[in-house]
């Protein structure tokens, strides 16, 4: 069954350097290049988009620059961001759609392929239900022309002790506005440090 759609877990730790000379998540970086390359497999040269929650009103995107100034890490620590300096992209993504679209870009590049990525669609909702209501079908209906769909997992800001799969509501109503026939096949890595949880998931949702 082929890959349609990538689950990660979006913490700016996957993004190389964000935690200085450490590597905590190395493992988790690894299961995610290899499911999305699995998804690159199955797509071809069709469109990408990315499934985000951020602040603000729904925003629809192509090939937005990425930044982790909201986490506080800044882009001379990551040379993974650098890769886009003299880009001139409409506007900069939030720091879930940011961990996303480095980790696809790095995948793209493992393929020879980077300059997909500047073509990727970028939908980022509000966190919360209440916000993201009105925007789920609008946004739902867009990703189902995309070829691929990677979505930043993560709980909405605020959230008390998050499971480490978790998604913010506004994506999850998203999701369920989309109702894909997706079977999901999640990958469980364990990781060790002071103050991460014990594991992540990376899901593939394959077509049934």
């Amino acid at each position: 069954m082929p890959v349609r759609a990538v689950l990660l877990p979006a913490t700016p730790l996957l993004v190389p350097g964000a935690a200085g000379s450490a590597d905590p998540v190395a493992p988790v970086r690894t299961a995610v290049l290899e499911a999305l390359g699995e998804l690159l497999d199955d797509t071809s040269d069709g469109e990408l988009a990315v499934l985000a929650h951020g602040c603000g009103p729904a925003r629809r995107t192509r090939g937005p620059r990425p930044s982790l100034a909201g986490a506080g890490v800044p882009k001379r620590w990551t040379p993974d961001l650098r890769a886009w300096d003299g880009a001139v992209p409409a506007r900069t993504a939030q720091v879930p759609a940011s961990v996303t679209l480095v980790c696809l870009s790095a995948a793209l590049a493992a393929r020879g392929t980077r300059g997909r990525t500047a073509d990727v669609v970028v939908h980022e909702v509000p966190s919360t239900l209440e916000r993201a209501g009105d925007d789920a079908a609008r946004v739902a209906a867009d990703l189902r022309a995309a070829a691929g769909v990677i979505i930043a997992g993560g709980a909405a800001p605020g959230a008390v002790a998050p499971a480490p799969d978790a998604l913010a509501p506004g994506v999850a109503a998203v999701l369920a506005a989309l109702d894909p026939r997706w079977e999901p096949e999640e990958r469980t890595v364990a990781v060790e440090g002071d103050h991460l949880p014990p594991w992540y998931a990376v899901t593939l949702l394959r077509d049934r």
